[in-house]
């Protein structure tokens, strides 16, 4: 098992860039026909991770 790794970024709108962009990432590398599983937090929080900037849009149909 691999040790977690800590991201800090600087404000709420980083934070949704780099999670939209890993969410999309892991997604992408699963490979085709398979299936990924990502387990998002709720609250206010990480509200904007889950409203990714325009032109952004994770695959969500590849994701459990």
């Amino acid at each position: 098992m691999s040790s977690p790794t800590i991201i800090v970024v600087p404000d709420v709108q980083a934070l949704a860039d780099r999670s939209a962009a890993l969410i999309e990432r892991v997604a992408l590398e699963t490979p085709s026909g398979a299936r990924c599983s990502i387990a998002l937090a709720g609250g206010s929080t990480p509200r904007a991770t889950y409203q990714p900037p325009p032109g952004r849009c994770p695959p969500w149909g590849r994701a459990d």
